[in-house]
């Protein structure tokens, strides 16, 4: 756990929850959601570190508290669902 540590201290502080910001347009949050992808396939803690940007997608609170709790393979089958989730909702306002 001590390796792991650095990582999730980095994720909690990283976004103060009243600091959120305005919401990531669709290009930069499937970007990240993708890059989240890469790095939850593989188990690595490193995927915290997205955890400020992330509170920026709505919709991905589930995904932070499973990756919060160290739930990596749940956490990858959320996303999963949140892209696909995404991708209706972008398929109903693009026309």
């Amino acid at each position: 756990m001590g390796t792991l540590k650095p990582f999730l201290e980095a994720a909690l502080n990283s976004a103060p929850l009243e600091n959120i910001g305005e919401p990531l347009d669709a290009e930069a949050a499937g970007a990240l959601l993708t890059k989240l992808e890469l790095l939850l396939s593989k188990g690595s803690p490193e995927c915290l570190s997205l955890i400020g940007e992330l509170r920026r997608v709505p919709g991905s609170e589930k995904l932070i508290a499973q990756m919060e709790d160290f739930y990596f393979g749940d956490a990858s089958k959320t996303l999963i669902e949140l892209k696909e989730s995404r991708k209706k909702k972008e398929g109903n306002h693009g026309g």
